[in-house]
């Protein structure tokens, strides 16, 4: 006699709700590349505390870190787990280029991914000689169209994949709602385009210059260098003489056969 198949398949497990809501936050996370407890209070339906408690769990965890505003960001445990999933570990096969990068310039330089519309420093190497210095940004979550890799990065993709992220994501990094917003963002590429280098005068961080380009596609996923220093210390020949010196290290590090 045949069973129902209704009686065979067993019904689904119910939800654990605080692996659930944390998952959600972890997704939030990702697409928004930052989040407020109240923002993950709004979207889980519960009191702040609440959301709080899951947040610091999070951080507690190396899944979450907190920046200067009390946002939370993408942690190392988590950034990790995504570059376990593409096998060798991305930081592991860009260290050598980026130490040879940090050799040419002397300035904190990042290696750095663009997710969505948003930058994952990944990697990075704090210049400490001098007095005045840039600080270590390993693990932080910036919008991409404000940062000189993020900039680079998304000066490689045709205005369909641009469309493509900003539009399809009502939670895009720079808020962009509709085809007409998106001008800002071609502006931004257009002018990346025509220096040749991504720029980033105090655009994400006061007092910070940063110059960025970008490696390409490495394991399918787009990274990026970028050198930064304090504004104080800025003069426009740099311009060249970074652009130069990150574009040697790119071609050599494709040269090599990586």
């Amino acid at each position: 006699m045949m069973r129902n198949n209704s009686e065979s398949i067993p019904p689904p497990a119910p939800k654990v709700q605080s692996v659930h809501r944390v998952l959600r936050l972890l997704k939030l996370i990702t697409s928004r590349g930052h989040l407020t407890v109240t923002e993950a209070a709004e979207v889980l339906g519960v009191h702040p505390s609440s959301a709080q408690r899951l947040l610091s769990t999070l951080v507690t965890d190396g899944f979450a870190v907190q920046d200067k505003q009390r946002r939370y960001l993408a942690g190392p445990e988590f950034l990790k787990a995504g570059q376990l999933l593409a096998g060798e570990s991305l930081t592991a096969k860009m260290r050598p280029a980026l130490e040879q990068l940090y050799s040419k310039v002397h300035e904190t330089v990042h290696l750095a991914t663009l997710i969505g519309t948003h930058i994952h420093h990944i990697d990075g190497i704090q210049d400490t000689s001098r007095s005045l210095h840039f600080g270590y940004r390993t693990g932080v979550v910036l919008p991409a169209h404000i940062t000189s890799s993020g900039k680079a990065m998304l000066a490689r993709l045709s205005k369909e994949e641009l469309d493509q992220r900003y539009l399809s994501d009502p939670d895009n990094s720079a808020g962009v709602q509709s085809p007409k917003e998106m001008e800002a963002i071609y502006r931004i590429v257009a002018a990346t385009r025509q220096q040749g280098i991504g720029l980033n005068f105090g655009e994400s961080e006061t007092g910070v210059v940063a110059f960025g380009q970008s490696v390409g596609l490495v394991d399918g996923q787009r990274a990026g260098f970028s050198i930064a220093m304090p504004s104080a210390r800025y003069s426009r020949d740099l311009v060249e003489r970074f652009r130069t010196q990150l574009d040697a290290t790119i071609a050599e590090y494709w040269k090599s056969g990586a």
